[in-house]
């Protein structure tokens, strides 16, 4: 099974990129992989995020995950990794012509909104890009295949 599953869903992106710009982002860290200055993490104040995602999981009957918001810098590089603590999440690009994200041994997957097996390394080369803003619902217990189950359902 390929580990990102597309769906369709209009978040309001305006809000959503609105609450992202209007906070401070931090470096991004966890006892895994350490600190990174160019991934940053967004999730002070989540009126927004936690509305969006809110009213996504109880029209897909998907359990509620914890929404937050990550920058990669532009031109710069998220090297291959696997999720620290977290099963799946539910992604959702927030700007315009993004990097796409690539598994080492599925490839390259370029998307609006995905579902993404976080348990399989990935990573996203961002060169040449703008900043990367994603909008992002982590689950830490339910798995890939029970999220795509509801989504399916």
């Amino acid at each position: 099974m390929k580990p990102v599953y597309e769906i369709q869903h209009n978040f309001d992106d305006f809000r959503l990129l609105e609450e992202l710009k209007s906070q401070d982002a931090t470096a991004y860290s966890d006892e895994k992989h350490g600190s990174y200055d160019n991934w940053k993490i967004i999730n002070q104040t989540l009126r927004w995020a936690e509305r969006e995602m809110q009213f996504f999981c109880n029209q897909f009957k998907l359990p509620y995950g914890s929404p937050r918001y990550y920058q990669l810098d532009a031109n710069s590089v998220l090297l291959p990794h696997i999720d620290y603590n977290t099963t799946c999440s539910i992604n959702h690009i927030l700007n315009d012509e993004a990097a796409p994200v690539t598994f080492n041994d599925y490839g390259e997957f370029t998307y609006n909104t995905a579902v993404l097996d976080t348990t399989k390394m990935h990573g996203v080369n961002n060169l040449g890009k703008k900043n990367r803003y994603l909008f992002k619902i982590s689950y830490f217990e339910t798995t890939y295949e029970e999220i795509i189950k509801c989504l399916q359902n």
